[in-house]
């Protein structure tokens, strides 16, 4: 059965905007950018869908969470912030407490680096050098026989 819905059960930002779900009417509407039989769909699936829309059906503790859906990106995938009224505001605080530096990322010409590994460290000039030097020897040599 369903339990009691209010609150942060009935939340429908706590979960992302999905491109086909989001805005169905019902769930045999679906169309994912994933995978699903919707042939498991059952009736009590469908007047949840009415009546809850994309509420969680489940919370699971941070720590579960973490166990069942990391990878090798790490143990979380975003963050909510709620209590606020002005996103501007937010954004703006946001971006000022935010080092990118930190969390690895920087803006850089690549122009410079790629030149100098292009440069490399061996002459050629040289090798042609040598390479025809032995050449002329071994023509001189096949030559005087």
């Amino acid at each position: 059965g369903t339990l009691p819905m209010a609150g942060l059960a009935v939340d429908r930002d706590l979960v992302p905007e999905y491109p086909g779900i989001t805005g169905a009417e019902s769930i045999t509407d679906w169309d994912p950018p994933f995978p699903v039989d919707l042939k498991r769909v059952r009736a009590r699936d469908e007047d949840y869908w009415k009546e809850y829309r994309t509420a969680p059906k489940a919370f699971v503790t941070l720590e579960a969470g973490q166990k069942l859906w990391a990878s090798r990106f790490g143990k979380l995938t975003s963050i909510r912030v709620g209590g606020t009224s002005n996103a501007a505001a937010f954004a703006q605080k946001l971006r000022r407490l935010i080092d990118p530096e930190r969390l690895g990322m920087a803006v850089y010409a690549p122009r410079a680096p790629a030149l100098a590994s292009a440069r490399g460290s061996t002459d050629f000039g040289e090798y042609f050098t040598y390479f025809s030097f032995f050449l002329v020897v071994s023509a001189l040599l096949l030559a005087g026989l």
